[in-house]
């Protein structure tokens, strides 16, 4: 999906490295971006600008040296509900009452300070909240959100038995984080090192086992993340205990899933799903229980989850 960005800016000689500094960063965080002098649609031009800012997902306005125009459409903006982010050189350049209330970023003219805010504010803008972008599951029932009063957070720390010199978290694989402007995050980290992509080295655990699944239900992995680079995350299920009096032998778990995901800087929804199938002859995890869990490899670079939901689809609709 194409994300929109208008410009409200001055057109002069002076905002010539601001309007760069715009283009750059939207052009790397895969946002299309205009501004009023460049559109050639022939008409008139302040029909096409307002055109131009209902048409975006997000409005930037330069509000540096106080210019008309540049209130006047980022007023329109405001009226149809848009989201702004508003830049300045510095906080005497806040000279409009009715914006005062409104957080401004300060470059302080620098380039490279407002290549740095917008790469921030930008990679973490919802766009609509996203609710469209969550696919509809017919007959699905939640097994595990994240965030949620309803759920705990996910396990992050999970230690080997037969190797207990890997342990999660040890060098900070993985870690529950609080992002400005985002809230709780998941990030992973450095992989190579930590060893979070290894079954029995570290598990990031999404739930206590459940009743709910049956052989053959389907089973959605649901995460709104963005990663540095390429990253690789399995889901699947433990396959829950062989006989709950003996606690140190499994099952053969339920298949996983390979989600495997390209860099981007920017809130994506991903979605993978796996099939309920025990491999051990006999075992149905409706009556014994099962758990969930999810390896990852980002490999020496990041990756961050602000969403994660487990959602599964009975093999038979609206049966148990």
């Amino acid at each position: 999906m194409t994300r929109r960005i208008f410009a409200a800016m001055p057109i002069s000689k002076e905002t010539e490295n601001p309007w760069f500094g715009i283009q750059e960063t939207c052009q790397r965080l895969r946002w299309e971006c205009t501004r009023a002098d460049i559109l050639r649609t022939p008409g008139p031009v302040v029909d096409q600008i307002y055109s131009q800012i209902r048409a975006a997902d997000v409005v930037i306005g330069e509000m540096t040296g106080g210019n008309p125009n540049v209130f006047y459409e980022i007023g329109i903006a405001h009226a149809l509900g848009k989201t702004t982010v508003l830049l300045a050189a510095s906080k005497e350049d806040l000279t409009a009452f009715d914006l005062n209330h409104i957080r401004h970023h300060f470059h302080d003219g620098l380039l490279r300070n407002l290549r740095g805010i917008l790469e921030e504010v930008l990679a973490n803008i919802e766009i609509g909240g996203h609710p469209e972008y969550e696919p509809t599951l017919p007959n699905g029932e939640v097994l595990y959100g994240w965030p949620s009063q309803e759920f705990d957070a996910p396990r992050l720390r999970w230690k080997s038995r037969t190797d207990p010199d890997h342990q999660l978290d040890l060098d900070g694989g993985q870690s529950i984080q609080n992002l400005s402007g985002v809230g709780s995050v998941v990030t992973l980290t450095n992989t190579d090192r930590n060893w979070n992509h290894h079954l029995k080295s570290s598990i990031m655990w999404l739930g206590p086992r459940t009743h709910a699944l049956h052989p053959g239900d389907k089973v959605y992995l649901l995460i709104a993340g963005k990663a540095s680079s390429e990253a690789r995350f399995e889901f699947g299920g433990d396959g829950g205990w062989l006989d709950p009096n003996i606690q140190d032998k499994w099952t053969s778990p339920w298949k996983g899933k390979v989600l495997q995901v390209e860099s981007t800087p920017v809130w994506t929804m991903w979605v993978t799903e796996t099939v309920v199938e025990p491999t051990q002859p006999g075992y149905d995890p409706s009556k014994r229980g099962t758990s969930m869990w999810l390896m990852s490899s980002v490999g020496t670079g990041t990756a961050q989850f602000k969403k994660i939901k487990v959602v599964r689809v009975p093999a038979v609709a609206g049966g148990a």
